[in-house]
């Protein structure tokens, strides 16, 4: 009923008073449904930047309000055509993340700066150890930006070379590591930026993985992210390394079951 008073107002229906207080409604009921049948938020980041976006715009909650952006109308209308299957979810396995190698693809250590991105990718099967760097386009202009979107390509490049799609990435930039999932549901993978959505979908959409984190002083990602010899063109060169045990690094969700406090 509330997409298709929705419907009506998009198509001008000039009976039909739509406020702002009414796509409030639908917004809020498609993110909590969303939630309860265990759609990620990163898959549809755009929707809440455009909520954010509407409500700073609109003229009072019982003002007139039209959704203007194709795209936004778009992906309203693909996620209320996603909750109406209301497909099946099992529930999720709750188990603390292993600290073994041998567990995952590839072993992902990433650093970025504003200016480029650097990263040590280890094969656990085979062996093989690759120094990845590349440069920006253009500058991020903070690195909190630059290091998900690094992490989203190094895992990229990971699985197109391995095949192997659980990964360990290690970083430190703790929303990363925090923002992965909430430790009681394993639900999660949300932020307020662009990039770390980016990065919790590219993680999420073939395999997953696990976050874990590391001081950047101990970062060993720092020296590539800051080659002066970087270009345009991603190097990925083999080198011979040992690379950490994941025990050197902390996890935020390494010790089941947890306090009902800490999210």
């Amino acid at each position: 009923q509330a997409m298709e008073l929705y419907a009506r107002a998009q198509a001008g229906d000039i009976s039909l008073r739509y406020a702002t207080r009414m796509l409030a409604s639908l917004f809020g009921m498609l993110l909590f449904l969303a939630h309860t049948i265990g759609i990620p938020m990163y898959a549809w980041f755009g929707l809440l930047r455009a909520w954010s976006a509407i409500v700073s715009n609109a003229t009072g909650w019982d003002g007139p309000c039209q959704v203007t952006s194709l795209a936004v109308d778009a992906q309203l209308r693909e996620l209320a055509a996603v909750i109406v299957v209301n497909a099946p979810v099992p529930l999720p396995v709750l188990r603390a993340p292993s600290f073994d190698l041998s567990q995952y693809g590839a072993i992902i250590i990433v650093d970025a700066s504003i200016d480029a991105w650097g990263a040590f990718v280890h094969f656990p099967t085979s062996r093989d150890t690759f120094r990845l760097h590349q440069r920006w386009a253009a500058s991020m202009g903070k690195s909190a930006l630059a290091e998900p979107r690094a992490a989203a390509l190094a895992i990229q490049w990971a699985r197109q070379r391995s095949h192997t799609p659980y990964v360990a990435v290690v970083t430190d930039h703790s929303a990363m590591a925090t923002g992965q999932r909430r430790w009681y549901s394993a639900f999660g993978g949300f932020g307020r930026g662009f990039f770390l959505n980016e990065f919790f979908r590219v993680l999420y959409a073939d395999g997953g993985g696990e976050v874990f984190f590391v001081d950047g002083a101990q970062n060993i990602a720092d020296g590539p992210s800051r080659d002066p010899t970087a270009t345009l063109a991603l190097s990925a060169v083999r080198v011979d390394m040992q690379v950490p045990d994941l025990r050197s690094f902390a996890h935020p969700y390494a010790d089941l079951p947890r306090p009902p406090f800490l999210v």
